[in-house]
C-alpha cells in the first residue's frame, strides 16, 4: 500500500524514498557502532547503547511500517549530527575556537 490520508496507510504505507533513507541510517549507525566499539573516547555504554538502538530502529524501517514518520525520525532529528561532526573534525585539526 502505498502511503496515503488513511491511518492505515500512515502505519503500513510504503514509500522508496523514506526506504534509502532507512538503508542510509542503517548504514551510518553501523559505521558508529563500530566507531563506539573500537574508538576509546567513544567507548562508552551511552554511545553504544544510543548507536546500537538507532541501528536496530533503522533495521526495523526495512518493512513497510511508519515509513510516513520516517522523514522526522532520520531527517529532522538527524540534522544536530551536523554541527556536531563539524565540531568534531574542527577539534581534531586543532582549531582552538572548537576546544
Amino acid at each position: 500500500a502505498a502511503i496515503g490520508g488513511t491511518l492505515q496507510d500512515r502505519m503500513y504505507g510504503y514509500s522508496r524514498p523514506m526506504e534509502l533513507l532507512g538503508i542510509a541510517t542503517t548504514a551510518y549507525e553501523f559505521f558508529n557502532v563500530g566507531c563506539s566499539i573500537v574508538l576509546p573516547e567513544y567507548r562508552t555504554a551511552i554511545f553504544l547503547g544510543h548507536h546500537v538502538t538507532t541501528f536496530i530502529l533503522g533495521v526495523m524501517s526495512f518493512y513497510p511500517w511508519l515509513h510516513y514518520y520516517a522523514i522526522f525520525f532520520f531527517g529532522v532529528a538527524s540534522v544536530s549530527s551536523v554541527p556536531l561532526c563539524v565540531g568534531e573534525v574542527a577539534n581534531a585539526l586543532g582549531y582552538p575556537a572548537a576546544k
